[in-house]
């Protein structure tokens, strides 16, 4: 029966850990990015420029095209960890069941799989847990087996830790878990929330139930302490990479997810230019304000924004709008941040230029995606060696730790390959822009031009600035030979 509640619990509901308090947006932008879609699009990462207007930001943010790129490389990156057959003939039999059902219907395999790529993306915690149940109901194996009472494993993501504490020699004292959960049996009765904080230590767990009070305050109820025979704390913090080992580790995909984000609104910014740039304003000199109606001033003249001043400063009509000119610099900057995705996991993005990298520079970016799978390889390892140590505890064993095995060779061809795909695939996505901007400027630069000569040209230049010296063959001769009179000097196109 839980007992009354009691101020010096009143703790239990505030405690955060600062080490993933201050992490929070990170982990939220790394998840946002791997989901994607509207996850993302309505996760608040498109930025509104200061003098913006919120109709035409809504309207921008409606239209803006997410990327993934995290996602395929995370998937891909942890696959290759269980590319290589796990061995697992050291494995007592009584962990037999176990395995095969570890977590909510799935075998360890499936449930290892699973969490490879989410610890790759941020810190998660694991929890080796098993039914309550009383030792004199449950002498032995067998009886166990008949209850159907074996242990299991439960995820906790960053937001559901509360908080921890470690001792000096890196061991866990406690941790506190979020067991929140809805409660909504009734289907007359409206959904609610009943908050629950669990706290685990190295021999008992004990529940909080946290209820809020006005004022802001909030009323801590204690639960019975109940005992359990793992010796440990049965909470695992999981992660690829731990660099100052406060158990929260810095993700690598954090740099990725960042860039991810630059694209998405560079992409934004490129797409409402190429809208701008195409739907001009029409400047209309006036002597007074009355000399063109209301109704046109508020809604344009057909799709033309009209926008009247004082004739007396100028007597002609005039289109401005941002120019289309500038568009590359835009495909520019985002194929940077394509090659810095890409540097980011030890490709050699570098080997599309002209020259050939050598096999000793290929080897060496080679060895960044090597030291990660490695590391990814060496942490999935020791995680499922003690899920297999921890169940055995709840099952009464005190065997030695069980001798899992994961491989750590990774062979650079196979590797190279697949990431010489993906990166290809990537770029890709670039080029029905690119395309799409070409055929806008070109459509406006030359208004004469037929269909079949804007997709030759669209195609022939692929965003790359034309160079008009010596173009006497293909689409572009053809221009020339066409238009005479529009062939640009060097400089013009240089100030283009």
């Amino acid at each position: 029966m839980p007992v009354a509640a009691d101020s010096k619990f009143d703790i239990i509901a505030t405690r955060r850990a600062d080490e993933i308090q201050k992490r929070e947006p990170i982990f939220k932008l790394i998840d946002d990015s791997y989901v994607g879609g509207f996850r993302f699009k309505s996760g608040g990462h498109l930025e509104k420029y200061p003098r913006e207007d919120k109709e035409i930001f809504d309207t921008r943010k409606a239209r803006s095209i997410y990327f993934n790129y995290l996602q395929p490389i995370v998937d891909i990156l942890s696959g290759f960890i269980y590319r290589n057959e796990v061995k697992r003939d050291t494995v007592p039999d009584y962990l037999k069941d176990f395995m095969a059902n570890a977590s909510k219907g799935k075998s360890l395999q499936e449930y290892m799989q699973g969490l490879s790529p989410q610890s790759l993306c941020y810190t998660v915690g694991a929890l080796v847990d098993s039914p309550k149940f009383d030792p004199a109901e449950v002498p032995n194996e067998a009886a166990r087996k008949e209850k159907g009472i074996k242990p299991y494993i439960c995820t906790y993501y960053p937001h559901q830790i509360r908080d921890f504490a470690i001792n000096e020699d890196g061991d866990l004292v406690w941790v506190l878990l979020d067991d929140s959960r809805p409660e909504k049996a009734d289907p007359f009765a409206k959904e609610s929330i009943k908050t629950v904080y669990r706290l685990w230590t190295a021999t008992f767990y004990q529940d909080f139930e946290i209820k809020k009070i006005e004022g802001g305050t909030a009323e801590v109820t204690p639960g019975e302490e109940v005992k359990h025979p793992i010796g440990y704390v049965p909470f695992r913090f999981i992660s690829w990479r731990d660099v100052d080992s406060d158990m929260i580790g810095d993700s690598p995909m954090e740099d990725i997810a960042l860039i991810s984000k630059q694209i998405y609104n560079t992409l934004s910014l490129f797409d409402e230019m190429l809208h701008t740039g195409t739907f001009k304003t029409l400047f209309f000199p006036v002597e007074k304000k009355d000399d063109i109606g209301e109704d046109i001033i508020k809604k344009g003249l057909y799709d033309i924004a009209v926008v009247p001043y004082n004739g007396r400063l100028s007597q002609s009509p005039d289109f401005k709008g941002p120019g289309l000119q500038d568009v590359e610099a835009f495909i520019s900057a985002i194929k940077m941040y394509v090659y810095e995705i890409f540097r980011k996991i030890g490709m050699d993005v570098d080997r599309d230029k002209s020259y050939t990298q050598s096999g000793k520079a290929m080897g060496k970016e080679f060895q960044k995606t090597e030291a990660l799978l490695k590391q990814g390889s060496k942490n999935m390892e020791s995680a499922e060696n003690w899920f297999l140590k921890t169940a055995a505890r709840w099952m009464g064993k005190k065997t030695d730790e069980p001798k899992v095995k994961y491989s750590n060779e990774f062979q650079e061809s196979d590797i190279d390959i697949v990431l010489e795909r993906l990166y290809k695939i990537f770029n890709l996505q670039l080029r029905p822009v690119k395309v799409l901007a070409l055929r806008r400027m070109l459509s406006l630069l030359f208004p004469d031009l037929t269909e079949k000569q804007l997709n030759a040209l669209s195609q022939e230049t692929e965003g790359a600035a034309p160079s008009w010296e010596g173009m006497n063959g293909g689409a572009f001769g053809d221009l020339l030979n066409m238009r005479k009179d529009l062939k640009p000097t060097p400089s013009e196109v240089t100030n283009k």
